[in-house]
């Protein structure tokens, strides 16, 4: 029975507010289903950047000493390592590093090592705190000459002392045998020219790339093993850095005489390498082994 005056059309609103409802349902049962993880447990974890630095374990040694074997000149020493997740692992080592020469002064180093997923260990790179050669036209500082000093002295030990790291393979040619290099960045001869050119004066490379001590075979850099020993009387090394002009150093050294090895200090040698800027970059211009 309808009441005078009272109309008993349906509310629309009534649709609209059950509408609504059940749409905000349905939208939170989606939102629930996105929130899941579905992959497969087993799915790998996903490559990204390199974890933070944190201690050594005995695994990650093993990977550095089997990674740095062979490698001679330079003591390196791990500290600290991060990785980072690829197809395999890349290993990052914090190292102590020093040129195996008396007096040397110690500097950080970064080794990287990649382990492919069959356990293959490689080293693929290692790059130094400590300044590099060359400096553009700006004046270098003193511990910017300094490192150059240690990083020319480390070449000339290569030449000199033999003590460039090699790797497996050997080559007889004219009745001598060389030995394939196995540095991590230099490889071939244009190579070493190109490192020895951010060191010295286009002159002493060449000279040092003169006599067939090193030659290209089959596209990798050898060496033909000639060494004599170093002065096993001479002492601790003191340098000073005298300024002649802006393009012109004089780094001086001075090296203990001792009276046997290991002995009392008799007298002491002068050597002055001239350190100066050819062509925009600075390079020794005169460089001698001071033992």
């Amino acid at each position: 029975m309808s009441l005078p005056g009272i109309s008993h059309k349906k509310n629309p609103m009534k649709k609209c507010f059950a509408f609504f409802a059940l749409s905000c349902i349905a939208l939170l049962f989606v939102i629930a289903g996105c929130g899941q993880n579905n992959a497969p447990a087993s799915e790998p974890p996903m490559s990204g950047g390199y974890s933070g630095d944190r201690d050594l374990t005995e695994e990650d040694m093993a990977v550095f000493e089997e990674a740095m074997s062979g490698m001679t000149g330079v003591s390196y020493e791990p500290i600290k390592v991060a990785t980072q997740i690829v197809a395999g692992t890349n290993y990052r080592f914090t190292c102590n590093a020093v040129v195996i020469y008396p007096g040397a002064e110690p500097y950080t180093a970064y080794v990287y090592i990649y382990k492919s997923l069959d356990g293959a260990v490689e080293l693929t790179e290692i790059i130094s705190d400590a300044p590099q050669p060359g400096f553009a036209a700006n004046r270098p500082d003193d511990a910017e000459i300094e490192a150059a000093y240690h990083s020319a002295m480390e070449v000339m030990y290569w030449i000199t002392f033999d003590a460039m790291p090699y790797g497996e393979g050997t080559q007889d040619i004219d009745g001598m045998t060389y030995q394939i290099i196995g540095h991590p960045t230099i490889k071939t001869m244009a190579d070493l020219k190109s490192y020895l050119e951010s060191l010295f004066a286009a002159s002493i490379a060449d000279d040092k790339l003169e006599g067939g001590l090193f030659r290209d075979i089959d596209g990798s850099l050898y060496k033909m093993g000639a060494a004599r020993g170093g002065n096993i009387f001479k002492g601790d090394e003191e340098y000073e850095i005298i300024r002649e002009s802006e393009a012109r150093i004089i780094f001086r050294v001075t090296v203990e005489d001792l009276d046997d090895p290991g002995g009392d200090v008799i007298g002491h040698t002068i050597h002055d390498m001239i350190y100066e800027q050819i062509d925009g970059r600075w390079v020794f211009g005169s460089f001698e082994m001071v033992r």
